[in-house]
């Protein structure tokens, strides 16, 4: 009997076993089916645009590819941006004026009359009243003596009588009253007078420098600050591929054309000086002739006139008459002198200008 039991038991928990085995084997085949048929995701088209983010300002570039074995072409965009002085006006506290009422005391002096009143109590002889009365006293009317008692009560003969006499005297009182004494006015005044104010503002800007030598790298001469004077040190080659004009005899010396511009002589002496835009400078030895701007130097040239040079950063620690060797580039001036970056006033100062120099570093002579 317990054989049975324990045989009846063990096809139970068999069947058991092969049932979850069959239900997990049918919910896996459904998850591995549903995985599988997944939609396949559809292929780019050839003008189709992957955009992503490049840099910390949240910059994006674009990228076209095409199909078919075909030449891929990439396109990058890297925005600039830049910082615009706005001015305004604030309040501020500049102080003010404290207005504090006292009240002090003094002495007043004034002069017053008080009167005071004394008494005097002395003896007659008979005859001698204080009162006056008539000559003939022998026909006196008993009303007259009664109407004196009235008045004195001491003057009944022969009855007692008491009577009390008052002295009266006058003293001096003191009382305030408040009276105008005249007022403070206080008036508030606005004036307006102009002021000019200077604060340095940023502005990004991209430097493309060729990288050994090239021969396919054109790099625009509208690139602020690219070196393409860099790429004449690596050959000619370079220098014509990234738009600068090729050097002539006229315009460098000692170094057959492919050193740039090493003379002021070069930029003051040339009858078309918008030619030279483009070309690199590298000039040594050159005097300072005055500070501009934060970012504008003039140096001298041979014939006396001045060059002015466009600093990389702003020109601290420079002084008139100090010796500088200038690293940088030519470039044109443009119509709108706002988009070199600079204040109004000392934009001022490239007006009539052809050129000017872009400088990457201008250093002291001596370092």
């Amino acid at each position: 009997m317990n054989s049975l039991n324990a045989k009846h038991k063990l096809k139970t928990a068999a069947f058991v076993v092969s049932t979850a085995i069959l239900a997990a084997g049918c919910t896996s085949t459904e998850h591995h089916a549903h995985y599988y048929s997944a939609n396949q995701a559809p292929l780019a088209s050839t003008d189709q645009v992957v955009a992503g983010s490049m840099g910390g300002t949240g910059s994006n570039y674009q990228t076209q590819a095409g199909g078919g074995g075909s030449a891929q072409a990439q396109n990058m965009v890297i925005p600039l941006e830049q910082e615009q002085l706005v001015a305004g006006t604030q309040q501020i506290n500049e102080g003010g004026v404290r207005l504090r009422k006292v009240v002090t005391t003094e002495t007043v002096s004034q002069p017053v009359q008080v009167r005071r009143e004394s008494l005097t109590v002395d003896r007659l002889p008979a005859g001698q009243g204080a009162a006056p009365q008539s000559s003939d006293t022998s026909g006196a009317q008993p009303g007259s003596a009664q109407s004196s008692a009235q008045g004195n009560p001491l003057g009944t003969p022969f009855k007692e009588g008491e009577m009390v006499i008052n002295l009266t005297q006058e003293q001096p009182f003191v009382q305030t009253q408040i009276v105008p004494a005249g007022s403070v006015v206080v008036r508030r005044q606005t004036s307006t007078q102009p002021v000019t104010i200077q604060h340095q503002v940023r502005r990004e800007d991209v430097q493309a420098v060729p990288i050994g030598n090239p021969q396919n790298v054109n790099i625009s001469s509208n690139l602020t600050g690219s070196a393409q004077g860099q790429a004449s040190n690596a050959g000619s080659s370079a220098n014509e591929a990234a738009g600068a004009a090729p050097s002539t005899s006229g315009q460098s010396s000692g170094a057959g054309g492919s050193s740039g511009i090493t003379q002021l002589s070069q930029l003051t002496g040339a009858s078309d000086k918008t030619s030279l835009a483009g070309q690199s400078v590298n000039v040594s030895q050159a005097r300072v002739q005055k500070i501009v701007g934060d970012r504008l130097i003039a140096i001298s040239a041979p014939d006396g006139s001045s060059v002015f040079v466009r600093t990389a950063q702003p020109a601290k620690g420079l002084t008139p008459g100090q010796t500088v060797s200038v690293n940088g580039m030519v470039r044109q001036v443009p119509q709108s002198l706002s988009s070199l970056g600079l204040d109004e006033q000392t934009s001022q100062s490239l007006q009539g200008q052809q050129i000017f120099i872009d400088a990457n570093s201008v250093m002291p002579a001596n370092q």
